[in-house]
This record gives structure tokens, sequence and C-alpha cells, in this order.
């Protein structure tokens, strides 16, 4: 097939809100580009609220079908 292959991201690292995910989240959701993120490591276990916003937001990405995001 003619398709380009999906932009592959790979973040490790604690899920917290200094590391602003949902903005990159929020980038890919926006860009319009196929991609697979994958993100590696706990969440924050003092905001549980943000973690809860990234994968609320990884779930509208999946849905939407042009970018695959999945914890690990």
């Amino acid at each position: 097939s003619n398709r380009e292959k999906p932009l592959r991201i790979l973040f490790v690292g604690r899920i917290a809100r200094m590391k602003n995910i949902v903005f990159f989240l929020e980038v890919l959701r926006d860009s319009g580009i196929s991609a697979r993120f994958d993100l590696v490591g706990p969440s924050d276990p003092f905001d549980q609220d943000y973690f809860n916003q990234c994968q609320q937001l990884a779930a509208e990405l999946n849905s939407a079908g042009l970018t695959q995001v999945e914890f690990h």
C-alpha cells in the first residue's frame, strides 16, 4: 500500500503534570497526523486527576481512529 506508516512516539517516565502530556495529546489531536503514542510509566500518585485527564484525551484520540494511544 502507498499509505505512510504512522509516526511512532514513545514516552518513558512518570505521567505527571510537569511533563505536559495533556498538551502533547492535544497537539496530536489537532495536527491530524496518523500516529501511535506509547506511554510507559506510572501515574503521579499525588495527582490522579491529571492522569484521568490524559486517559480521557487518549480515549478521544483512539475513538477518532487516526492516532492510537496506549498506556503501559
